[in-house]
């Protein structure tokens, strides 16, 4: 199955490229979203998750990858989403490169793989809107504070309004949310 580009807004294109993190070591655009049981990242886009290299692809080269064919790394790294690490082909061909490179993605490449991005998500900690799990914006969390002081409206309303849970309204507008992210947006005095 194929997603429909077409159906991709500007607002999701660039929510998708803001999940991809450059790593200058190896040139590689490691994502930092939502990833599958397999190691890749993910990406929930008209109604389904998709495997973020194949967006990454189709996006790129404003193609749809073929039928029978997937998004195949010259890096070797599931979480790259750098479109010139990638390539089109078929899943046998994918084996076939894989079988030339010498690469099985054995469990010491897995370990490596998660002991590198372990340490980068450490030196990178992402938060507020930043954060891959970030469902709402800063200009959205200073709304609902300002709305609900203002009152005539329920952190339930606000809740439906703005597809989340009451509780997160609540830790939001008590201030145990979004803390370094609305500190960081308020100008010294």
């Amino acid at each position: 199955m194929t997603p429909d580009l077409a159906r991709l807004t500007d607002e999701e294109r660039a929510r998708f490229w803001a999940k991809a993190e450059p790593e200058p070591n190896t040139g590689c655009w490691i994502w930092v979203g939502a990833i599958n049981e397999r190691g890749y990242g993910s990406f929930w886009f008209d109604g389904r998750s998709w495997r973020a290299p194949r967006l990454a692809l189709e996006l790129t080269s404003g193609q749809p990858i073929a039928k029978g064919h997937q998004a195949c790394h010259r890096c070797d790294f599931p979480r790259c989403v750098n479109p010139d690490h990638l390539f089109p082909g078929t899943r046998s061909e994918n084996q076939q490169d894989a079988a030339r490179k010498g690469r099985q993605w054995a469990q010491r490449n897995l370990l490596e793989a998660s002991r590198k991005m372990a340490e980068f998500n450490h030196r990178n900690p992402r938060r507020g809107e930043q954060s891959t799990s970030a469902k709402l914006t800063l200009t959205q969390v200073h709304e609902i504070r300002e709305r609900y002081k203002r009152g005539g409206i329920s952190q339930d309303a606000l809740a439906a309004e703005y597809d989340v849970s009451q509780s997160q309204i609540s830790f939001i507008i008590l201030g145990q949310r979004w803390t370094a992210a609305l500190a960081e947006a308020v100008p010294n005095a």
